[in-house]
């Protein structure tokens, strides 16, 4: 690696997806991303006799191309997928996006002809750097398929566990979550270490920030990442403004021709295909714009 030699070197933030994944993705960290689970979910220990990373992650290979698929993919032992992910921007849909993503995880599963009882359980885990769940309290919260009368588990076949950062209370709740968390949450190398004393997973973790910090390659591409997601939001917030703008002239267009209900009703319509058309010359993704807007894929592409 090439080392920066100052002492001073500002720690890269472990919320930052690249950051997060070059801790968590890299095969040779998979002690670090087994502590990570098993603080989150309520799984046998067995599940984690032979974790695989489906995706490994290496900074040797990472490419000079901006990656858009920053998750971490893994494998149990009996074969449950699991998918984590950090988010630090919410946008419109954030909650559809999920139930999005783990379906598509669920029905990768199956191959024409393939018996439905071999599918075997997804489990995504969310970490947000924003609160999603206005009335929940709590920041861990885990969610499944019940019924709503009786609180039976109508199947296990998927599973949600969501993570926001800013509920995360001051004072430690003894689990080794919450230091998971207020790691990911430190703004200094002090904070860091402050949470690292009692925990020697902790330590291990803190210690590859501080390696990838005085790596010039792994700043540069952080900084690019950074500036990549500074674009995308200012992207998407212009692309908003513009397409709410076209759809609204349009709208009025429609409400003289047929009526004020009817150009109410293609005015929200021609909003949303001029909001995601505008999405679609940003480069933004297909999955973002369907959760922003609520067309389809197929509608988005074929605009």
């Amino acid at each position: 690696m090439t080392k920066n030699s100052s002492k001073e070197t500002k720690l890269l933030s472990p919320k930052l997806d690249i950051v997060f994944r070059c801790i968590f993705g890299d095969p040779k960290n998979v002690e670090l991303l087994t502590a990570l689970l098993k603080s989150i979910l309520d799984l046998p220990e067995s599940e984690y006799e032979r974790i695989e990373i489906v995706n490994p992650f290496s900074l040797k290979e990472y490419p000079q191309e901006k990656e858009i698929i920053l998750d971490v993919k893994v494998h149990t032992t009996s074969g449950k997928v699991i998918d984590v992910e950090l988010q630090c921007q919410n946008h419109d849909g954030f909650a559809s996006r999920i139930v999005y993503y783990v379906s598509k995880l669920t029905n990768k599963q199956l191959e024409r002809g393939d018996d439905y009882a071999t599918m075997e359980q997804v489990i995504a885990i969310v970490i947000m750097d924003f609160t999603l769940l206005k009335d929940e309290s709590d920041y861990h919260n885990r969610f499944h398929l019940r019924n709503d009368k009786s609180g039976r588990l109508f199947s296990d076949i998927i599973e949600v566990n969501t993570i926001e950062l800013p509920k995360l209370p001051d004072i430690s709740d003894n689990t080794e979550l919450w230091e998971f968390m207020q790691f990911l949450n430190a703004e200094t190398e002090e904070e860091m270490e402050a949470v690292a004393r009692e925990n020697p997973t902790i330590q291990k973790t803190v210690a590859i920030v501080r390696e990838l910090s005085r790596d010039e390659k792994a700043r540069m591409y952080a900084e690019a990442r950074e500036k990549a997601i500074r674009d995308e939001k200012a992207a998407l917030r212009t692309a908003m403004r513009e397409g709410r703008e076209e759809g609204l002239e349009e709208g009025l267009e429609k409400g003289l021709e047929k009526g004020l209900e009817k150009g109410r009703e293609e005015g929200i319509k021609q909003g949303r295909i001029a909001i995601a058309r505008n999405l679609k010359a940003q480069n933004i993704s297909v999955e973002i714009i369907a959760a922003s807007t609520g067309l389809s894929a197929a509608e988005i592409e074929s605009l």
